[in-house]
């Protein structure tokens, strides 16, 4: 798996503002452009990034971003950019994203791998959670997203520095943490991996 300096070095890169980003799509304002530098508009600029089109509720996405403004969830530079903008702000992006649609891009994968990360994702991850093998809309698009990113963010889940929306609310209910240790310890890491592949398999729209 990537390393978490990868990630660090691919999300600074990923800073520098585009002209061609920011003519890209109908942004309404440099406000999101500021956003689509990275995230671009349907699909991510890089692969250490996540795609934020049209998979996450608005309510959400306000969320997540007042999240990373008073550091509850760890970041490398998504804490300091967040800082900059009020809840009002917040609001017109997740408008804006909430209208995109999520376009997968196509990547390399092992097919073994992903065969055996289908059956750990349909024990492990499928119920209420990311339905549809990973596709649902609403409660957590994994399928067709960037391997990198998912790798890291695996990685932290793993780790406790990162909890799902619910858990944030509700101190000490660690249920995305509970589960992901109940299937390392029957997986291992190598798991995380074969989920990765398998989400990064997922390339159909639908």
């Amino acid at each position: 798996m990537h390393s978490k300096t990868f990630k660090y070095v691919a999300l600074t890169a990923g800073l520098m503002v585009s002209p061609l980003a920011l003519a890209a799509g109908d942004a309404p304002s440099l406000l999101v452009g500021t956003c689509i530098s990275c995230h671009g508009t349907s699909a991510s600029t890089g692969p250490a990034t996540p795609s934020i089109g049209g998979i996450m509720e608005n309510d959400d996405f306000v969320t997540s971003m007042q999240d990373y403004r008073d550091d509850k969830v760890p970041s490398t530079i998504m804490g300091r950019i967040a800082r900059g903008y009020s809840d009002d702000d917040f609001k017109a992006m997740a408008e804006y994203y909430g209208s995109q649609k999520f376009e997968r891009p196509t990547q390399t994968f092992d097919k073994k791998k992903a065969k055996k990360g289908k059956k750990i994702h349909n024990k492990y991850c499928e119920k209420k959670c990311h339905e549809d093998d990973g596709y649902n809309n609403k409660k957590g698009v994994l399928a067709g997203q960037w391997m990198p990113y998912l790798e890291y963010t695996l990685a932290d889940f793993h780790d406790g520095l990162r909890k799902t929306g619910k858990e944030r609310k509700k101190a000490g209910d660690g249920k995305m943490e509970k589960k992901m240790k109940k299937m390392l310890d029957k997986e291992g890491k190598e798991g995380l991996e074969n989920l990765v592949h398998f989400y990064g398999s997922q390339t159909k729209s639908k």
